[in-house]
């Protein structure tokens, strides 16, 4: 819509199968922000950190207060305020909400206003020739990158500090940070989906795992092959997240076991991601 206003560092996304992005006029997205094939009405502000997935709703005029998460169809009426994770409708008083929308807005403009340059990559890594990385990722360090992996957009992969390497058919999506830590390498198996904005710090990630959107893996952090940690999970250092595993909240902790149908979509999660690495490679030339 017109009048939109993204702060730094928020990804917009879509997804396969006719699940768009829709944002109305006048919208206000503060910064590190996931919009995820969602339906934004217009005049709506969301807060820094947000994390709104996907077929979730937001009403004309409605807030959504920063650090939230809004899970899949949830719907927000128009002019209510919402927050926590899972976010939840919040009693608020009328002046309270204009206030706190009035500073998100002034904030997102300021930090618009003082955007850096783009960083320059240092490319010492070896990457197949059958994965992509997208050319405004930021590589720096010992870094393997194996075949049909995607690197995607305005992802950091650090490893000054220590390597990290990344198995095949693994998608790192937009806005990652993946970083290894002085005695923590970082290592991510195959088929391993890791969603947009998430950050990860001299952890192991093990085959076919589910990372999802904006969730925080610190140092000593081993996710088992088959593990699932979802959209917004904070987990504490050195938490293990055993096979067949769904872990969840701030900080996390053991949800329930993954259904049948989550461990079917996995491999399904990373093949989707995989069938488009030719047609970037396509698009951009290698790095």
């Amino acid at each position: 819509g017109e009048g939109v206003t993204l702060g730094p560092d928020t990804v917009v996304h879509v997804t396969r199968g006719g699940h768009n992005t829709q944002i109305g006029d006048g919208v206000v997205i503060g910064s590190h922000a996931i919009i995820h094939a969602c339906n934004i009405g217009a005049g709506a502000v969301i807060g820094d950190g947000v994390v709104v997935m996907d077929d979730a709703v937001l009403g004309k005029d409605s807030l959504l207060l920063s650090g939230s998460v809004l899970p899949p169809g949830k719907k927000i009426p128009d002019g209510e305020v919402w927050g926590g994770n899972p976010a939840r409708k919040k009693d608020m008083d009328v002046e309270a909400a204009l206030r706190a929308g009035e500073e998100i807005r002034d904030r997102v403009k300021e930090s618009v206003s003082k955007l850096p340059a783009p960083v320059t990559r240092d490319n010492k890594t070896i990457i197949s020739e059958k994965a992509f990385v997208a050319p405004n990722a930021v590589l720096a360090g010992p870094i393997a990158i194996a075949e049909e992996v995607g690197v995607w957009f305005a992802c950091v992969l650090d490893a000054m500090l220590a390597p990290i390497s990344i198995g095949a058919r693994t998608n790192v999506q937009d806005g990652t940070v993946v970083r290894g830590l002085e005695q923590y390498p970082c290592r991510i198996g195959a088929g391993v989906t890791i969603g947009h904005r998430a950050v990860l710090e001299g952890c192991i990630v093990e085959d076919d795992a589910f990372i999802g959107m904006g969730a925080v893996l610190p140092k000593g952090v081993v996710v088992r092959r088959g593990g699932w940690v979802a959209a917004g999970a904070v987990l504490p250092e050195n938490t293990e997240v055993s096979t067949g595993e769904i872990w969840a909240g701030n900080p996390a902790a053991l949800f329930r076991p993954i259904k049948a149908e989550e461990a079917a979509f996995i491999p399904v999660s990373a093949a989707n991601y995989a069938v488009h690495v030719p047609e970037y490679l396509g698009i951009f030339p290698r790095i």
